[in-house]
Protein backbone atom coordinates (compact mmCIF):
# COMPACT_ATOMS: atom_id res chain seq x y z
CA UNK A 1 0.00 0.00 0.00
CA UNK A 2 2.88 2.43 0.17
CA UNK A 3 1.99 5.63 2.10
CA UNK A 4 -2.01 4.86 1.33
CA UNK A 5 -2.79 2.08 4.38
CA UNK A 6 -5.18 2.87 7.42
CA UNK A 7 -3.06 1.10 10.04
CA UNK A 8 -5.73 0.98 12.91
CA UNK A 9 -8.40 -0.35 10.13
CA UNK A 10 -6.01 -3.09 9.04
CA UNK A 11 -5.51 -3.75 12.09
CA UNK A 12 -9.09 -4.45 13.23
CA UNK A 13 -9.93 -5.96 10.04
CA UNK A 14 -6.81 -8.78 10.40
CA UNK A 15 -8.32 -9.33 14.27
CA UNK A 16 -11.88 -9.54 12.47
CA UNK A 17 -10.45 -12.02 9.79
CA UNK A 18 -8.54 -14.02 12.03
CA UNK A 19 -12.26 -14.73 14.10
CA UNK A 20 -13.39 -15.35 11.10
CA UNK A 21 -11.02 -18.67 10.53
CA UNK A 22 -8.33 -16.94 8.56
CA UNK A 23 -4.70 -17.22 9.17
CA UNK A 24 -2.46 -14.62 9.10
CA UNK A 25 -0.45 -15.92 6.15
CA UNK A 26 -4.03 -16.65 4.22
CA UNK A 27 -4.28 -13.15 4.65
CA UNK A 28 -1.14 -12.20 3.48
CA UNK A 29 -1.28 -14.63 0.47
CA UNK A 30 -4.71 -13.31 -0.57
CA UNK A 31 -3.67 -9.41 -0.81
CA UNK A 32 -0.12 -10.93 -3.13
CA UNK A 33 -2.72 -12.55 -4.68
CA UNK A 34 -4.68 -9.56 -5.40
CA UNK A 35 -2.48 -7.27 -5.85
CA UNK A 36 0.56 -9.16 -7.52
CA UNK A 37 -0.42 -11.87 -9.66
CA UNK A 38 -3.93 -10.15 -10.71
CA UNK A 39 -2.47 -7.16 -10.94
CA UNK A 40 -5.51 -4.80 -9.67
CA UNK A 41 -4.66 -1.34 -8.47
CA UNK A 42 -4.98 -0.07 -4.43
CA UNK A 43 -6.85 2.60 -5.43
CA UNK A 44 -10.42 1.58 -4.49
CA UNK A 45 -9.11 -0.32 -1.11
CA UNK A 46 -9.99 2.97 1.13
CA UNK A 47 -6.19 2.04 2.64
CA UNK A 48 -7.88 -1.36 3.90
CA UNK A 49 -7.88 -4.84 2.95
CA UNK A 50 -11.42 -5.27 2.89
CA UNK A 51 -11.40 -7.73 -0.48
CA UNK A 52 -9.38 -10.45 1.19
CA UNK A 53 -13.23 -12.14 1.91
CA UNK A 54 -14.29 -12.18 -1.76
CA UNK A 55 -10.59 -13.34 -3.12
CA UNK A 56 -9.29 -15.77 -0.35
CA UNK A 57 -10.91 -18.69 -1.67
CA UNK A 58 -9.61 -18.25 -5.12
CA UNK A 59 -6.28 -17.37 -3.93
CA UNK A 60 -6.10 -20.49 -1.91
CA UNK A 61 -7.18 -22.78 -5.18
CA UNK A 62 -4.11 -20.55 -6.84
CA UNK A 63 -1.19 -21.25 -4.36
CA UNK A 64 -2.69 -25.08 -4.07
CA UNK A 65 -2.06 -25.57 -7.60
CA UNK A 66 0.95 -24.16 -7.47
CA UNK A 67 2.19 -26.50 -4.90
CA UNK A 68 0.63 -29.52 -6.96
CA UNK A 69 2.79 -28.40 -9.89
CA UNK A 70 6.17 -28.19 -7.69
CA UNK A 71 5.06 -31.38 -6.03
CA UNK A 72 4.84 -33.05 -9.80
CA UNK A 73 7.90 -31.58 -10.82
CA UNK A 74 10.11 -32.79 -7.99
CA UNK A 75 9.28 -36.42 -9.32
CA UNK A 76 10.20 -35.99 -12.62
CA UNK A 77 14.07 -37.40 -13.05
CA UNK A 78 16.53 -37.75 -15.58
CA UNK A 79 14.82 -35.17 -17.74
CA UNK A 80 17.11 -33.79 -20.58
CA UNK A 81 15.65 -30.82 -22.70
CA UNK A 82 15.80 -31.58 -26.33
CA UNK A 83 18.56 -28.28 -27.39
CA UNK A 84 18.77 -27.31 -31.28
CA UNK A 85 21.27 -25.60 -32.10
CA UNK A 86 21.03 -23.14 -35.12
CA UNK A 87 23.94 -21.72 -36.77
CA UNK A 88 23.04 -18.08 -38.24
CA UNK A 89 25.64 -17.11 -41.31
CA UNK A 90 27.14 -13.16 -40.38
CA UNK A 91 25.64 -11.43 -43.54
CA UNK A 92 28.28 -10.82 -46.40
CA UNK A 93 29.01 -7.19 -46.84
CA UNK A 94 29.26 -6.71 -50.12
CA UNK A 95 31.37 -2.87 -50.98
CA UNK A 96 30.98 -0.91 -53.73
CA UNK A 97 34.04 0.20 -55.51
CA UNK A 98 35.26 3.24 -54.91
CA UNK A 99 33.86 5.65 -57.44
CA UNK A 100 36.29 8.26 -58.79
CA UNK A 101 36.38 11.37 -60.07
CA UNK A 102 37.41 12.43 -63.01
CA UNK A 103 38.62 15.89 -63.98
CA UNK A 104 38.69 15.28 -67.46
CA UNK A 105 34.79 15.51 -66.98
CA UNK A 106 34.33 11.77 -68.16
CA UNK A 107 32.33 9.97 -65.28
Amino acid sequence: YGKDYNYIMIRKQIETYQKQGYTFNGIRLSLKFFYEVKNNSTKDSNGGIGIVPYVYEEAKKYYYQLYLAQQDNQKVTNYKAAIKQVVIKPPEVRRRPPHFFNLEGDN
